[in-house]
């Protein structure tokens, strides 16, 4: 079905290693109906590779699409969301582009897991269709610093939905792709411990809300988050939530290979935050700014996919997508 209305299913051919295309191949036709049933009429959109998500949100958003369905894992949200913000003007307000809504079938479906969301299709599909549409907020990254931003016409920006992050995720991001070959999760495993063993930690300057710049000496994971998970099921910023008008930044710092095999747990669970170790505080706009370590070891993802490196200014845009299916806890 073409024209306006309805929902756009964007499925990524490659999520979880192929899985969302198997699994969705099998589901999405007894899905179809319901969704059909709930928004009208359903196309169906397969992603041709990276950025391509992207591309098929904007497009939906001009064709006047209610909702677009992001079938994969973070990165195919995360790009969905890049889609739907890039189709009208922050000013514009929710309202002004379609809904987001998640069947999670990726490798990490790290934000889903923060807010319930079961990796069964019916099930996903059903919190669909019976679920609030409920205004969530998105994250702004620009690659360089506020007075950088501030002092452009233009700014280019890179929206997230669930964290960014520099650090160790950023080298594991940097690394996945080689042990592909691997298998979705085993090469995530690999790229891991490979990068908690190469990772350089080097110092940060960060200046929250305009206050006092302060320096996180070595930190090993430095996150700005929306959600809570990141990384595959690791509970990195417990005090997140994507509708509260803040981002929580979490700096797990010092920590090599010993100290994962020691607190890795707590990663897991959301300790870690009790430990000196670890510092958190919820802002709504942030600076991070590179001191002195070697070109590399700044690297910053976003959603699971490298964007660049530091420096960077991220801040908040409160309830700037509705989210299909919220439900409350």
């Amino acid at each position: 079905s073409g024209g306006g209305g309805g929902a756009w299913l964007v499925v990524n051919e490659t999520g979880g290693g192929g899985r969302a295309r198997r699994r969705g191949k099998r589901a999405v036709p007894g899905a179809r109906a319901a969704l059909e049933a709930r928004f009208g009429s359903v196309r169906e959109q397969l992603t041709l590779g990276p950025g391509h998500a992207r591309e098929l949100a904007q497009r939906a958003a001009e064709e006047g699409a209610d909702v677009v369905i992001a079938v994969g894992g973070d990165g195919t949200v995360g790009e969905v969301v890049c889609g739907l913000m890039a189709s009208a003007p922050v000013s514009a307000g929710p309202a002004a582009r379609p809904a987001l809504g998640i069947i999670p079938l990726g490798s990490g479906n790290d934000f889903a897991r923060g807010l319930g969301w079961s990796t069964s299709v019916g099930k996903a599909v059903e919190r669909l269709i019976t679920g609030e549409m409920h205004p969530v907020d998105v994250g702004r990254v620009y690659l360089g610093t506020l007075e950088q931003r501030d002092g452009e016409a233009a700014p280019e920006f890179r929206y997230f939905l669930n964290e960014v992050s520099m650090g160790l995720p950023a080298t594991v991001g940097a690394l996945v792709p080689r042990y592909k070959w691997l298998g979705a999760t085993p090469g995530y495993k690999v790229a891991t411990v490979r990068a908690i063993i190469t990772h350089r930690r080097c110092p940060v300057a960060v200046r929250a809300d305009g206050g006092e710049a302060y320096t996180v000496e070595e930190p090993t994971i430095m996150t700005v988050a929306n959600g809570q998970y990141f990384g595959s099921g690791m509970r990195v910023a417990p005090g997140a939530t994507p509708d509260s008008g803040a981002l929580e930044i979490v700096a797990i710092k010092g920590i090599g290979l010993g100290g994962f095999i020691r607190y890795g747990h707590l990663l897991n669970s959301g300790g870690h935050v009790e430990k000196s170790f670890t510092d958190v505080a919820a802002v709504r706009e942030v600076e991070l700014i590179p001191l002195d370590g070697p070109e590399g070891s700044y690297l910053l993802e976003a959603d699971g996919d490298l964007i660049g490196s530091l420096p960077c200014t991220v801040s908040i845009l409160p309830g700037a997508v509705r989210l299909a299916g919220w439900q409350k806890k």
